[in-house]
């Protein structure tokens, strides 16, 4: 059986480095529930989109939005998924 190692990335600073290295790994990026509260939903779609792109592999990169409450407004979370839907459509997948 061939398993899979999955990274989850709190800082993505290390990301090009890691998937110098490691290119068929799943890398799952976390957004932080604080900053998607505390921001606007251009700067969340724009964040969403930036860190994507720097993992280098949009099929091996997750993207983990837990622990999320009340305080994140629903414009917020649509922007995470209008930011899902952009890349795709740039990878050709949509």
């Amino acid at each position: 059986m061939k398993y899979k190692t999955k990274i989850t990335l709190s800082s993505i600073l290390a990301t090009a480095a890691i998937r110098k290295y490691l290119h068929n790994t799943f890398l799952n990026i976390r957004l932080s529930p604080i900053e998607i509260a505390r921001s606007g939903p251009d700067e969340v779609r724009e964040t969403v989109i930036r860190l994507v792109r720097q993992s280098a592999n949009y099929r091996l990169t997750g993207k983990c939005c837990i622990n999320m409450d009340d305080t994140v407004k629903d414009e917020n979370v649509d922007a995470i998924f209008e930011a899902r839907n952009e890349l795709l459509e740039e990878a050709g997948a949509m």
